[in-house]
Formats: structure tokens, C-alpha cells, sequence
């Protein structure tokens, strides 16, 4: 990967899916707690399809460590807690260095 890379940030899973389709990245960050689903189920499906690709867990609430520990059981690269935005760039620049 070169250059600077952007990123969509859908609140839905359907939306996250639809943005998804079709398209190559070099990594998820997946709020563990969605609107309207499960980020546990949207990374299901992304991994289904996008073989690979590491998944970065996203999560501000005590209460979604069950969740954040399926997850990572099922495959997920890292957890971030949401309040430290400087620990997801620089996992975001582990999974994905620029060239």
C-alpha cells in the first residue's frame, strides 16, 4: 500500500457491508457495539469476505469485554479503547504500513 488511505465510517452493519462490497483495504476497525447489530457479526461477515484483512477492535465500554474476547478469539488483530485515539493510529500503521 503507498500513499495516504481513507476510510468510511458507517454506524449501521448493513451500511459497513454495503461500503464494503467489491472493494480491497488493508484493514477493519470494528466498533464492538454498532447501531442496530453486532460488531462481532459485521466482522463475521468482513473476515468471510475479505480473508486477511486485520480486524482492529474499537471499544469505549467496560461492558463489551465478553464481546471483545469472542472476538479476538475468532480472529481479531488488536483492541483500542476508544479514549486513546493515538493507540488506533499506531495500530493502524502495525497492520498496515505504508510503503
Amino acid at each position: 500500500m503507498t500513499g495516504v488511505q481513507t476510510c468510511a465510517l458507517p454506524i449501521y452493519v448493513d451500511e459497513a457491508l454495503s461500503i464494503a462490497e467489491g472493494k480491497a483495504f488493508g484493514a477493519m476497525v470494528i466498533d464492538v457495539t454498532l447501531a442496530g447489530d453486532s460488531g462481532l457479526m459485521l466482522m463475521n461477515f468482513m473476515k468471510h469476505d475479505h480473508k486477511g484483512v486485520p480486524v482492529i477492535l474499537y471499544s469505549g465500554g467496560e461492558h463489551d469485554q465478553p464481546n471483545v474476547e469472542k472476538m479476538i478469539a475468532l480472529g481479531a488483530s488488536k483492541f483500542v479503547q476508544k479514549r486513546n485515539g493515538s493507540e488506533l493510529v499506531a495500530a493502524v500503521k502495525e497492520l498496515c504500513p505504508l510503503d
